[in-house]
């Protein structure tokens, strides 16, 4: 019997995404930005009691009834540094306004404009092997967030290393449609990333699954729309 063994390693990438008010991913140039020396911060739940302890007990002691309290997530601070961001991904995710000269991008005007997002965390997906059995199967496991209120900062001293970008944002739930890139893991053709079929749905705690390998590039990448759109699940 082969086993399997799930561990979440390393961080591989970590990707954003423009989306659109209703967190349809927004496909074309720059719609994407991934680097593979970014870090994720503080992940911090915002929780809310949605259902009262309820208790009903009878005079010789007994309890009758008993409904414990519920507590659901309501929503997930979220914090990502990157060493970088490049402009043209800034724009076209809404974050700032490009100042162009001569045709040409070459800074821009940071208002701090609140943008909608799509985060995606790789990680190295390991012991999938480690019980024998030679299957090779899905390298990564995957984090997906929708992220609203997103901002954007800088933290540290201009010109040193220590300088970076800080993207905090409010994970919540959505239906992110087929997501921004293909993400799943296909036995069939296992060198491609695969496209879902049902639309993937995220909580405001994130939805893990395990995942293809994270894109090769880095930097900004343009992102194509699947030619079979997912379809939500009843």
């Amino acid at each position: 019997m082969v086993c399997e063994l799930v561990t979440p390693g390393p961080v591989q990438k970590i990707g954003l995404f423009a989306v659109d008010e209703c967190y349809n991913p927004v496909y074309g140039v720059d719609g994407g930005y991934i680097d593979d020396c970014a870090t994720v911060g503080a992940v911090e739940p915002q929780t809310e009691d949605t259902r009262p302890e309820f208790l009903r007990s009878c005079p010789n002691g007994d309890i009758r009834a008993y409904v414990p309290a519920r507590t659901v997530t309501k929503s997930t601070d979220v914090t990502f540094n990157f060493a970088w961001l490049p402009v043209e991904w800034l724009a076209a995710a809404g974050a700032v306004t490009p100042i162009v000269f001569n045709g040409e991008t070459v800074g821009y005007s940071d208002c701090d404009q609140a943008v909608n997002l799509i985060a995606i965390i790789w990680q190295e997906l390991l012991g999938n092997e480690a019980c024998g059995g030679g299957v090779v199967g899905a390298s990564s496991i995957a984090t997906v967030y929708a992220l609203r209120d997103v901002r954007f900062s800088s933290d540290g001293d201009v010109g040193t290393s220590a300088f970076n970008y800080t993207v905090i944002g409010k994970a919540v739930r959505a239906n992110i449609g087929s997501g921004p890139i293909p993400l799943f893991f296909d036995d069939a053709d296992p060198d491609e990333p695969a496209w879902p079929d049902d639309c993937i749905e995220v909580c405001a705690k994130g939805a893990v699954f395990k995942a293809a390998a994270p894109p090769v590039e880095c930097g900004t990448v343009t992102t194509v729309e699947p030619e079979t759109p997912c379809v939500t699940a009843s």
